[in-house]
């Protein structure tokens, strides 16, 4: 098992104005499955997504991660566990608009222990493996918004992150570009990478190999999808 979720409650503000985006979530991933986590605006999804990306600590319960309590670390500690084992992709590209292409990519390598030797090989690499090996000197600017997603999940993969976390990655795409972004993301599970993606998208969500559903804070559907991992729709 590499993920484990015990009881996770999350709730913000202070009595009585508190608010409880999540309550007592019981999660468990496998190693190399795809999931996505769905649900409608203010169901408690996103917040899911930056707890288990350790962007945020549970009120309650016990996250494991690789059979290590994340839950209990402490913001240097979680941003270790960030940059080791976790690459985000999110809807908005954050890429810097004066960055080349490929400064954009090594970005994260900044914050690596040691500054990686082979930083151009592993960035081209990266680049190669969404299909932009050609657009290396480029700015942001000048590519598409689906070529300017692939840019961001190259630059998530730089530090080969055995968990790969989506929110809503579609969701600023036309649908080709986006049918594009999905069939990266598939072969990248296939590739032996677990993949986690929040989505509002039904279509979407039927291209994992599992859906989760999330209302007011708690699952309330969990169930295989019709592609498992190394599966083509």
């Amino acid at each position: 098992m590499m993920i484990r979720l015990e009881g996770i409650s999350k709730l913000y503000g202070v009595p009585p104005q508190e608010m409880r985006a999540l309550s007592g979530v019981d999660l468990s991933i496998d190693a190399g499955e795809y999931v996505a986590i769905m649900g409608t605006s203010g169901s408690g999804k996103s917040t899911l997504l930056n707890i288990l990306g350790c962007l945020d600590h549970p009120t309650e319960g016990h996250y494991l991660l690789a059979e290590r309590d994340v839950s209990t670390l402490d913001d240097t500690a979680l941003s270790k566990v960030r940059n080791e084992v976790l690459g985000f992709v999110f809807q908005q590209f954050h890429l810097l608009p004066r960055l080349s292409v490929i400064k954009n990519v090594l970005l994260p390598l900044i914050y690596a222990p040691e500054y990686p030797s082979d930083a151009l090989e592993k960035g081209t690499a990266a680049l190669s493996s969404v299909g932009l090996e050609n657009k290396l000197a480029a700015k942001p600017g000048e590519l598409s918004g689906g070529q300017q997603q692939r840019v961001a999940i190259a630059r998530a993969l730089i530090n080969e992150p055995s968990i790969l976390l989506a929110d809503e990655p579609t969701g600023n795409l036309d649908k080709q570009s986006g049918r594009e972004i999905l069939d990266i993301f598939k072969k990248l599970n296939r590739d032996g990478r677990t993949v986690i993606m929040v989505t509002h998208d039904s279509e979407v969500a039927k291209e994992s190999g599992r859906v989760v559903v999330i209302e007011d804070g708690r699952i309330v559907s969990d169930q295989r999808g019709l592609h498992a991992r190394g599966e083509r729709s």
